[in-house]
């Protein structure tokens, strides 16, 4: 994930400098965007794995702890300022514990849950 994070400011860096023509500018937002969900995708199997692994010993965070049990465990970049309670949209990671497995949704590109370009990671537990 950190690879593809540092991309993404280069990415940013020469999208600004070069891009004149609307077509360039759409192939850029493209791949930044492939670049973000792939990320996205990356970070909800990491945190689906540090759960899985609390979740050995029986602890495991209930829903409405799920944001603070991020922010707490994941390691945070130095210089990052987003919410890693938080995708690369801005959107809160959605956690639904069910019987004996968790899911955890991102909203995706389109920022909006329940539709098909959301982003899934869970396990059963």
């Amino acid at each position: 994930m950190f690879s593809l994070l540092k991309i993404l400011p280069m990415s940013v860096f020469v999208g600004a400098g070069v891009t004149s023509s609307p077509k360039l500018k759409a192939k850029i937002n493209k791949v930044m965007n492939i670049t973000k969900v792939a990320s996205v995708q990356m970070e909800l199997n990491s945190i689906s794995k540090m759960i899985y692994l609390d979740s050995l010993d029986g602890s495991h965070p209930r829903e409405d702890q799920f944001s603070d049990y991020v922010r707490r465990n994941m390691q945070v970049q130095k210089g990052q300022t987003r919410d890693v309670a938080s995708d690369m949209f801005g959107v809160p990671y959605r956690y639904t514990l069910r019987n004996k497995s968790f899911t955890i949704t991102s909203a995706g590109l389109d920022g909006r849950f329940n539709t098909e370009d959301d982003l899934h990671a869970g396990f059963e537990i």
